[in-house]
């Protein structure tokens, strides 16, 4: 069963934006270079038709993202990007992109919500924020999303996809709050006289004191790499999507059986036997 995972985020000025996608293909040969090279033509023509207006928030890194692996074994080849190549699927992933950020989200922080319907998908949808020092109210909000069509595969992973979208954003979270403290936090030197008998010579003890600075007054619009401090969070991001999606792709094996012969068949079968 084929599913994607997407990252999405609340920017100030654009509103809901979609910043990764990471979707799974089948191939038949993971050594056709030219298939791949092709596959990958059309998948940069698809990313310059969905242009639109962005800022560094509605950005994952300043650099250009598209980023692929290959599972040999079950010849599945996942790749990501800012939007996905099918257009069908950059709608769902828009859809539920909007209900993520605005109206699905888990009175317990540390639980995803399930929404969805046979025609737009399902989806297991965990919302977090994280904190940035010149973000408004010094923190900027994020989901992370789990999108299949299939409902009885999805609710049969429920914990395990639960589990792990919770990892992923507590490690996003974790880079940021060392981030925040950073910019955040201003050490001072503060001087005391000495409780010590070398204080009758003159001697002055130094004490480092942390305090806080005032946030600044205008919001600044900063990419999750400047957020994080970490210029390779695409490749982090994209291998963690991967692991996500293998795990839930070898969690549950789908096979094809016959259906019950029909009334027809039953008859057919007889009248051979009589012959």
């Amino acid at each position: 069963m084929n599913a994607s995972v997407f990252l999405h985020h609340f920017c100030d000025l654009h509103g809901p934006t979609i910043l990764l996608c990471t979707e799974t293909q089948y191939i038949h040969d993971c050594d056709d270079d030219d298939m791949l090279k092709l596959f990958y033509s059309q998948y940069i023509k698809a990313e310059n038709s969905n242009t639109k207006t962005t800022c560094k928030s509605c950005t994952l890194s300043l650099d250009p993202v598209l980023i692929s692996s290959i599972d040999r074994e079950r010849h599945l080849l996942f790749i990501s990007a800012p939007s996905p190549n099918n257009q069908e699927l950059y709608k769902i992933g828009r859809n539920a992109c909007l209900r993520s950020l605005n109206c699905e989200r888990s009175s317990d922080n540390d639980k995803g919500v399930l929404f969805g319907d046979d025609e737009s998908g399902y989806c297991l949808s965990f919302t977090f924020s994280i904190k940035d020092f010149h973000a408004r109210g010094n923190q900027r909000l994020y989901s992370l999303c789990y999108l299949t069509s299939d409902k009885y595969y999805i609710i049969s992973l429920l914990p395990i996809i639960n589990e792990y979208v919770k990892l992923i954003a507590g490690w996003i979270q974790n880079d940021a709050n060392l981030m925040y403290e950073k910019e955040a936090r201003v050490k001072i030197t503060t001087p005391t006289p000495s409780t010590t008998s070398s204080s009758r010579y003159g001697h002055i003890t130094t004490l480092p004191t942390y305090v806080y600075r005032m946030p600044p007054r205008t919001p600044i619009s900063k990419t999750l790499s400047e957020i994080t401090h970490d210029q390779h969070i695409a490749y982090r991001i994209h291998s963690l999507f991967v692991w996500l999606l293998r795990l839930t792709n070898s969690a549950i094996q789908e096979n094809l059986f016959d259906a019950m012969p029909t009334e027809e068949d039953t008859t057919r079968i007889e009248r051979k036997g009589t012959v």
